[in-house]
């Protein structure tokens, strides 16, 4: 499951920040690829040298790096299977619930398609501040895996929770995050997504008042868990899926013929357009 997987690291501004170089070697140890994003805030606890040497490539911790113009926070975000922010201060975790994307890991964190895993860091008095929580009830709803901080000693020298989650529990959170990316892997998925239109005239017609976005989220869904996938839509303003084909109709009838086209292709058929239920028996010209 590991093995030849890509994996970015964010490393954010907290104590725990060296714990970082020990998770580094142990997801290098089960054979995927590493790649490490810092702040420079973190780059105060942990020189990159470090993590470049336990990571076996460069470190990525400048927005605009003095070197030849590269895009560098899409090129990261386009390579990885998974993105881990361990630590992630409350600092990234406000940012990252509200879009803030002002230094490199942020950036990558907003452009990423991959899944991401979040294990926060912090004072206990932090961790239980009601703004602190409801930006992690943020980030559970856009899908964001956290891994919640556990009881220990503080740096502050207080007990409480706050403290980095085991390294076995990150661990197991980006394994799973890995195998969800290959359930579906090699797999031929067919989706059927928004309404159809039935022309009674040049300028009337029925429909209804589908989104489509059911049927995309399914579409992404499982492009995200490794399948090949056509989705076949009928009119919707929705963004189509990152490496999803779409076949465009707008009738019942031309969804009726796309997805027979397609149906000896695929071995999955998900059916979640809103196709109306009525046609007119004939339409007129005028």
């Amino acid at each position: 499951m590991w093995e030849g997987r890509k994996v970015i690291v964010g490393v954010t501004g907290s104590i725990a920040a060296y714990k970082a170089a020990e998770l580094i070697r142990a997801i290098r140890r089960r054979g995927a690829d590493v790649k490490v994003v810092m702040t420079e805030a973190a780059a105060k606890f942990v020189s990159p040298l470090t993590f470049e040497t336990l990571s076996g490539n460069e470190v990525s911790w400048k927005l605009f790096p003095e070197r030849k113009w590269d895009v560098g926070h899409v090129r990261l975000a386009e390579w990885a299977e998974v993105l881990v922010v361990a630590p992630a201060t409350a600092n990234f975790l406000g940012k990252a619930a509200v879009g803030v994307a002002d230094d490199l890991l942020t950036t990558v964190t907003l452009a990423a398609r991959c899944p991401v895993v979040v294990a926060p860091a912090m004072d206990a008095f932090m961790w239980a501040n009601p703004v602190v929580q409801e930006n992690v009830r943020k980030l559970k709803g856009l899908g964001y895996k956290l891994v919640g901080p556990e009881e220990g000693e503080l740096a502050s020298g207080l007990t409480g929770k706050g403290r980095l989650a085991d390294l076995g529990r990150i661990l197991d959170a980006i394994g799973e995050a890995l195998e969800d990316l290959r359930l579906l892997a090699g797999r031929k998925v067919l989706v059927t997504a928004g309404r159809t239109e039935e022309d009674i005239d040049p300028v009337r017609f029925i429909t209804n008042r589908s989104t489509g976005k059911m049927g995309y989220a399914l579409a992404e869904a499982a492009r995200t868990m490794g399948a090949e996938v056509v989705l076949v839509s009928g009119p919707t303003d929705l963004e189509v899926p990152w490496g999803v084909r779409v076949v465009r109709v707008r009738s019942a009838g031309e969804m009726r013929d796309a997805v027979l086209e397609h149906l000896g292709w695929c071995d999955i058929l998900a059916m979640a357009a809103a196709v109306v239920d009525f046609r007119p028996a004939k339409v007129s010209p005028k």
